[in-house]
């Protein structure tokens, strides 16, 4: 595994060839790595890339069932929200109409019960803050986790164009020997 280790295929880089350098992975670098990687080595780094994405996906799955969660959370939220400023609507619209006349006597429960309205209000608020907060950063995560699967689905495409290549050039490198090998066999039977 030395080989892959070395040939370093779209591991965090984007595609780039090993040693660090700027250039995209283009399709003579990729011959050039499946000339230089064994057949076994490139299994194995198919292999490898197949379990990256598929951790990746999973990744993404989990992230995007977070962000169902936390919609669900700010919408709950949303509507506890509404329900106490509906609640303090009713009051005040209570305070001015059918509780009027007894204001005198009701006065000290209903700014009681409008203090409690209030506070009520801004802890859901503050709540609904919080739990925005968080399925923003449960959005964030999921979009990270699409640019990682984005990147493993690009490792394994560039791991199975290698195999491809690898397969062309065995072909080829027959097709070259045997060819040879007639030249060789004609040429033997031209001197006799």
């Amino acid at each position: 595994m030395n080989a892959v280790a070395n040939a370093n295929l779209g591991s965090g880089d984007g595609g780039r060839m090993a040693g660090g350098d700027d250039k995209v992975l283009t399709l003579p670098g990729l011959n050039a790595l499946a000339r230089s990687l064994p057949p076994d080595d490139a299994k194995q780094l198919l292999s490898l890339r197949r379990l990256q994405l598929r951790r990746a996906t999973a990744e993404v799955v989990e992230a995007q069932s977070q962000v169902e969660q936390a919609m669900r959370a700010v919408e709950h939220r949303q509507g506890r929200v509404a329900q106490v400023r509906q609640s303090r609507f009713d009051l005040l619209t209570d305070i001015g109409g059918r509780l009027a006349a007894r204001l005198p006597r009701n006065a000290p429960w209903a700014t009681a019960h409008r203090d409690w309205l209030d506070e009520q209000l801004e802890r859901e608020e503050y709540a609904l803050i919080d739990e925005e907060r968080v399925l923003e950063q449960t959005q964030d995560r999921l979009a990270e986790r699409r640019r990682e699967q984005a990147r493993c689905e690009h490792r394994e495409a560039l791991a199975v164009a290698l195999l491809g290549v690898q397969k062309r050039q065995r072909v080829s490198d027959e097709e070259r020997r045997q060819d040879a090998a007639r030249e060789d066999l004609a040429r033997g039977s031209r001197e006799w």
